[in-house]
């Protein structure tokens, strides 16, 4: 699909929503296709940067809420790191980003470097834990400086009952996006 297409698509649902506009549609974007309608604007790399700008700006002209999924930099992997972020929050300042650690642990050293992020990211930002590793004390370190969100792989871990798990993890103070799923 085009990016002309959606943006069509987009405007229109917009205008039909302007009575609540606190509902905008949201559309995310995956950087190495055409512009779909149902996909992620994933950055995993600084190369990925400028034609996601690009794409965010001319989306959120119309009026479409941008979210940005960024991998954050590790050690064994080359995402953004706090320079990066913040030159990203100055491009798209009214953007969701969300920081993706793509690890597998959450060692105290990274999440220092998730703490140094969120706070390059800004406002309106929020740090992804794969549920399964997110311990309170992680959760708690993250919720003092962004939002934190939690998703799961219901291959590797599910809960029994992930409304039951979605009204605790709120209760304990989450703000970001749950996103958690049955085996």
């Amino acid at each position: 699909m085009m990016v002309r297409q959606v943006i069509s698509t987009h405007a229109r649902a917009h205008r039909a929503q302007q009575q609540r506009p606190e509902r905008l549609p949201t559309i995310t974007v995956r950087a190495e296709a055409p512009v779909p309608a149902s996909s992620s604007l994933r950055i995993e790399t600084l190369h990925d940067v400028q034609p996601i700008v690009k794409q965010a700006r001319m989306l959120a002209a119309h009026g479409i809420r941008i979210v940005v999924r960024v991998v954050v930099a590790s050690d064994d992997h080359p995402g953004l790191g706090p320079g990066n972020l913040r030159m990203l929050r100055a491009a798209l300042p009214t953007a969701l980003i969300s920081l993706d650690p793509a690890d597998t642990s959450y060692p105290p050293f990274r999440i220092r470097q998730l703490i140094a992020a969120a706070r390059a990211a800004g406002h309106a930002s929020q740090v992804m834990l794969r549920w399964d590793l997110a311990g309170a004390q992680i959760i708690n370190d993250l919720m003092g400086v962004t939002d934190v969100g939690i998703w799961n792989d219901p291959r590797i871990a599910a809960p029994t009952d992930p409304d039951a798990e979605t009204e605790r993890l709120r209760a304990a103070g989450v703000r970001g996006t749950i996103s958690l799923q049955r085996r």
